[in-house]
């Protein structure tokens, strides 16, 4: 037994959703960040093997997860540590009661036809189809809220084999409560809630019954849903007895968020450029060449210019001005010696950052799972100063709250899942200072307004959702 193992001590939430997860095959937990909903689901999975419900455990998370969330908390406490975890994408084999893998890993899991001769079948992990868990646990649900999604259908015509099914996450609704259909439907395929928002597990119907139809373009396809009145009141009733939401306000004292937005003038040969991609979908490129760009891009091109460049057709970065890393460089001199997040988006956005700040860690693309790990320790240790971070690279499971309370976000994304989730890195418990600061450089009078607006809209619906799940939890 490992001398540095603690004892498990659930708090009064966490044996609440312990206990539902037991109690109910089919389940999920909505829990924000930092409540712990690892370390109880590991305690569910423990109390069954000893019920002789289940004897092995697969979860499905994304990679960072795999390698460092879930053999982490298994190593933490003295009630898990006997268990044995394999990462099946790392390689490691053998048998186990607890397999992780990621999503992209799924069909190397269960096997796959031969490309070279599709009548014949690969197998994957598990020769002895009696050998594999009866548990399937998804991390981040919200992963695979579509369910028409290349991962979702992958795991999808395996779901009947689980015994078990449990979802886990922390934004569930990050675009609205649309996103709630594929991961009600990977529980229990929406068949057992009566009168439930996904009765018919066909997403057509549960659109057709809960939501109104928009146009937002002039082509055939591009439609929006909107909620019908009333109708987020019948799917919470609806999905209520799978789901326990926890709330971190409701249970535990998070410090304190100060969020600002730092505006940004663009310069007026970049805001030139702007307007002209805005207007006419070109621009003139600094090498004289002109960028034309499909109607489907001209937004994203538009962000690439108020963060200072413009990606061509060969994705090569053009650079247009340096409003924001002048802005950023300012930032970081305010505030000193403190260690800060400056989270990026752009790989040319990196290459910009990179040539003004010194001294600096990288957490993104090509970073491992175990180099991930020990810039996790590094950063918690005080070890690094400025840390760049791509969120889709870290933005589930790590805990980096140890040292550091300052995010930079050279430009915000418009996924809310991916936004709150980087945040809850820092603003969890656990967290030393007794705030949190936020900063978004925002370029003024240009789309970044409007994905600042849009992004609160989708907050707002997500924290009403949560906060009606959880009343019916309490």
């Amino acid at each position: 037994m490992s001398s540095s193992a603690i004892e498990y001590v659930p708090p009064g939430f966490a044996e609440r959703a312990i206990g539902d997860l037991v109690a109910d095959p089919f389940h999920g937990l909505f829990e924000d960040p930092g409540l712990g909903k690892t370390a109880q689901t590991l305690a569910a999975f423990v109390e069954l093997r000893d019920r002789l419900d289940v004897e092995r455990m697969l979860v499905v998370a994304p990679l960072r997860v795999c390698y460092s969330v879930w053999p982490r908390e298994v190593a933490k406490w003295k009630q898990f540590e006997h268990l044995r975890v394999v990462n099946l994408h790392a390689g490691e084999t053998g048998d186990a009661d607890i397999f992780v893998c990621n999503p992209e890993h799924l069909r190397k899991v269960f096997g796959h036809p031969d490309p070279e001769n599709r009548r014949k079948w690969l197998p994957g992990y598990w020769k002895d189809w009696n050998r594999r868990p009866e548990l399937l646990v998804i991390d981040e649900s919200s992963k695979f809220k579509r369910a028409s999604g290349t991962r979702f259908k992958t795991i999808g015509r395996y779901f009947g084999d689980f015994a078990r099914r449990q979802i886990l996450t922390g934004s569930p609704a990050p675009n609205g409560y649309g996103d709630l259909h594929g991961q009600l439907k990977i529980l229990d395929g929406g068949r057992s809630i009566e009168e439930g928002a996904v009765l018919d597990p066909r997403v057509t119907y549960f659109r057709g019954k809960y939501f109104t139809e928009y146009s937002t373009g002039p082509r055939p396809g591009q439609v929006g849903y909107t909620l019908n009145p009333g109708a987020g009141e019948k799917i919470l009733e609806a999905i209520a007895p799978r789901i326990t939401c926890l709330r971190a306000e409701d249970w535990i004292e998070l410090p304190e968020v100060v969020k600002t937005d730092i505006m940004v003038p663009l310069p007026d040969k970049a805001r030139g450029v702007y307007l002209e991609m805005s207007r006419e979908g070109l621009c003139d490129l600094p090498n004289g060449e002109i960028l034309l760009a499909h109607e489907e891009a001209i937004q994203g091109k538009l962000r690439q210019i108020c963060n200072g460049f413009v990606y061509d057709d060969e994705k090569i970065a053009h650079r247009l001005h340096a409003a924001k890393l002048d802005a950023l460089e300012e930032r970081l001199d305010e505030v000193g010696g403190k260690p800060v997040m400056v989270v990026y988006e752009f790989k040319a956005d990196f290459e910009a950052i990179a040539s003004r700040v010194k001294r600096f860690s990288h957490f993104g693309s090509g970073v491992s799972g175990t180099e991930g790990a020990e810039i996790e320790q590094a950063w918690n240790a005080g070890k690094i100063l400025r840390l760049l971070v791509q969120p889709q690279s870290m933005s589930h499971g790590l805990n980096l709250q140890e040292c550091g309370n300052r995010i930079i976000w050279f430009g915000v994304p418009w996924d809310l899942e991916i936004y709150n989730q980087l945040n809850a890195r820092l603003i969890r418990q656990g967290q030393k200072a007794d705030t949190v600061f936020i900063d978004h450089l925002v370029a003024e009078d240009t789309l970044e307004i409007r994905v600042g607006r849009v992004l609160r809209k989708k907050g707002a619906t997500e924290a009403d959702l949560k906060a009606a799940l959880a009343e019916e939890t309490l």
